[in-house]
């Protein structure tokens, strides 16, 4: 006579059904980032960072100029016997250049943002994306003017859901082409948000604009009245 046999499986622990079947964590927010995101939050996040680094910030923005400004001057010079492409070719290695540069920037901006460390290596960095900025940029620039031209408001939204190109492009090595989808595709939800960093962009440089023409004003003011004091005295003379 057969006799059968039933081996029961042992219930597994509380401990050992937690490891076979592991919850997925909870997604993390990077470092300064709201749970929350608001205007007014994403700008007073963001200007802790600038006003505890301006000055790292302004001389990195004056140097990826200045570097892209030097290169069309030196391109310019070095073809200007060739008087009907000097100009073309001056400008093709400044926007090259300033494009490089740009990566790099930006770059250097996630960096200061995400660890609060200056690092200017992060500024010569982003020579690898330089055609797809650079190609980026122009579908963005051409397409804004186009709408603003058009009928304003498309311009308008343009420049607002593809205002992450950049950032798109740079963190995740996106061409051209997707940096600009994916930046339409975050910004969903964020329109208003996007809208309103825009136009505080938009002020504030038309402020520091004038502001700047202000200091002219003065400097050349204070020339006028250094001259006329000199002038004085030499006619006393």
């Amino acid at each position: 006579m057969t006799e059968e046999f039933s081996q029961e499986l042992p219930e597994a622990t509380p401990e050992e059904a937690s490891e076979e079947t592991p919850e997925a964590a909870p997604e993390q927010l990077p470092e300064k980032v709201p749970a929350k995101l608001t205007f007014r939050s994403c700008m007073g996040s963001s200007w802790t960072v600038v006003k505890n680094h301006w000055v790292p910030l302004i001389t990195a923005a004056f140097l990826r100029d200045f570097i892209a400004m030097v290169s069309f001057g030196a391109a310019f010079a070095a073809v200007v016997d060739i008087k009907d492409w000097c100009l073309w070719i001056g400008l093709a290695a400044g926007l090259i250049v300033r494009a490089a540069m740009q990566c790099g920037y930006l770059k250097f901006c996630q960096h200061l943002r995400d660890h609060n460390q200056v690092d200017w290596k992060l500024l010569f960095s982003g020579f690898d994306l330089t055609m797809d900025m650079l190609m980026a940029s122009i579908c963005f620039n051409c397409a804004v003017a186009l709408g603003l031209v058009a009928l304003v408001v498309p311009g308008i939204l343009l420049s607002v859901r593809w205002s992450l190109f950049g950032m798109a492009l740079v963190d995740q090595k996106l061409d051209s082409e997707k940096s600009l989808a994916a930046s339409h595709h975050m910004l969903k939800g964020f329109g208003w948000v996007a809208t309103g960093l825009l136009v505080t962009a938009f002020v504030g440089e038309n402020l520091l604009h004038w502001w700047s023409y202000g200091f002219e004003a003065l400097y050349s003011i204070s020339l006028w009245t250094l001259y006329n004091h000199i002038r004085s005295q030499e006619v006393k003379a």
